[in-house]
Formats: C-alpha cells, structure tokens, sequence
C-alpha cells in the first residue's frame, strides 16, 4: 500500500512539473509572438488578447534587453505603447545599452509617443550608456519639433517651482496680474526673467509692459537664452520686432 501511494505521489509531481514546464513554454511563445505583433503593427485587439492570455509585459525581453514597450515605440506602434502602459508596462525600463523607451523614442523622432510618455512620468533627464539624453538625441538628430516639446517640458517643470509670481503671470500671458504685480515693485532681475518667459510663449503686450517697466532684453537666463533668442526659436516675428527696437 505504501508503495502504491508512493508511486502515486510521485506521478503528481511528475505530472505538475510537466504542467509548469507546459505553462511556462506557452508563455515564452506568446512573448515572442507578442514582439513579432508590435513589429508588424497588429491590432490593439489581438495584441490585448495576448497579453491577457498571461504576457507578463515587464519580464518579456530579446537578447539585447529590449522589453515589448520599447518594440512598440521603435516601430512607431503608437496604440500599442498606449495599451501597454494602461497594462502597467515599467516606462523606466532599461535595456543592455542603458535605454528606456523614452530614448527609443527620441532616437527615432516619435513625437506623439514622446508626448504619452512623458505624460505618464517619464524621466526626461535619463542618459544612456554612452551618455545621451533624450534631448541630445533630438538634437543630434534635427528634430525641431521634439526639441520643443522637451525644452517646453524641462523647462515648465523648474518654473513650476521656482517661478516668481510676476514671472508665472508673464508666462501664463496675464496682463492685468503682472501690472498688478508691476504697479507694487517689481525688481529688474524679475521683470528680465519675466520677460524672457512672455517672450517664449509670445505674449507680445506683456513683453511690451515689461521693457517699458525697465526690464534688460541683453540678460541670459540659467538656460543661456534671451528674450530675443526665444521669439525666434519659438517663431514669434512680431515678439522679435518688438525686441530688437
């Protein structure tokens, strides 16, 4: 009897062991299948239908460390990157070359997946092993238009928290609130700041207010630009007139 239980016991576990093997077989094919789906830009609805069959997003990666998100972004697979994130893919993900898919991102040009990325956290500031950021990459590459997008992301964030109020009014184009703010003693170094950040968003009577308040339109801020500099990066011909007067 023993022995015939014994036997028993051991059929179960050779039989469970097969089972996880089998399971653990079905979900390596299902990541690989899911990687070939992003690539040729499947349907939302088959890739989801994957994933629900038991992909864990996160730990399927190929042999440079790539995880499915960041196949996704590298071919363009904009719905796909959305369905994966909403699926809790990790966007701070790393692969052998130290990048996330925000630099694939970058690398490639991707503006819009660029755009949900960052609204969903991801770090701007990130470097790669060979050191570059997201910014550097667009850069290198001549992608104006990301360019933008990052440097308006950046740079909204540190003045998020460091703004002075006169400064957010300029920047939030209020004229009434910085002639409020004026009209009660406003130092030079605040007004030029000001003036930079109402140039940049091309508020033209606030910029108007501002010089004529006294503020220097020769004065850098911490990122190297003039008011000057940042009409004309941000295409503001009437700004850039008003400046160069």
């Amino acid at each position: 009897m023993k022995k015939v239980l014994y036997l028993l016991s051991i059929l179960s576990i050779t039989q469970s062991v097969s089972a996880m093997q089998a399971i653990s077989v079905n979900t390596i094919d299902l990541t690989k299948q899911l990687f070939k789906m992003v690539k040729s830009k499947a349907s939302i609805e088959e890739i989801n239908k994957i994933i629900n069959n038991g992909v864990d997003i996160n730990n399927g990666i190929d042999k440079d460390g790539n995880t499915i998100l960041m196949r996704a972004v590298y071919y363009d697979h904009y719905d796909a990157c959305k369905l994966l994130i909403e699926k809790g893919a990790n966007i701070e993900a790393k692969n052998k070359n130290g990048y996330t898919a925000l630099l694939h991102a970058a690398a490639k040009g991707h503006i819009a997946i660029c755009k949900i990325l960052i609204d969903n956290g991801a770090n701007l500031n990130v470097k790669a092993n060979n050191g570059y950021t997201p910014l550097i990459h667009t850069t290198k590459n001549n992608y104006s238009d990301l360019c933008k997008l990052f440097n308006d992301t950046i740079i909204d964030a540190e003045l998020k928290q460091k703004a002075t109020p006169l400064m957010w009014a300029a920047h939030s184009g209020k004229y009434n609130e910085c002639a409020t703010i004026i009209k009660n003693g406003a130092k030079i170094h605040d007004l030029t700041n000001a003036l930079i950040w109402a140039a940049r968003k091309g508020h033209l009577t606030i910029c108007e207010l501002l010089i004529k308040n006294g503020a220097d339109m020769n004065i850098q801020d911490i990122y190297g630009y003039t008011s000057l500099m940042c009409a004309i990066m941000y295409d503001y011909p009437k700004t850039c007139e008003l400046i160069i007067k």
